[in-house]
Parts: structure tokens; sequence; C-alpha cells
């Protein structure tokens, strides 16, 4: 979270120039919203 598509773009080929073997990047916003951001909100949970 965080990232911009330029980013997530770069992460792939940086993780494999520094030795990893293999490297996955998925964009899972959507996803952390919709199962852990809503959940709290509906909660009625403060942040501080």
């Amino acid at each position: 979270i965080g990232q911009s598509k330029e980013d997530l773009n770069g992460i792939e080929k940086k993780a494999l120039q520094s030795g990893a073997i293999d490297c996955h990047v998925f964009n899972l916003k959507e996803e952390f919203i919709k199962d852990y951001v809503y959940p709290i909100l509906k909660t009625g949970a403060l942040y501080e």
C-alpha cells in the first residue's frame, strides 16, 4: 500500500538484481480495503 504503479513495476527488477531467485508482485489494494479496512470501519474502531 502506498507504492505507485512505477514503483510496483520496478520492484521485481530490483529484487532479481539484488539476488532473489524469483519475485511475485501483486497489487492487493482493493482486497485490503474490502477485507480489512471496511470491516474495521463498520465496527466503529477509532484510529489514534
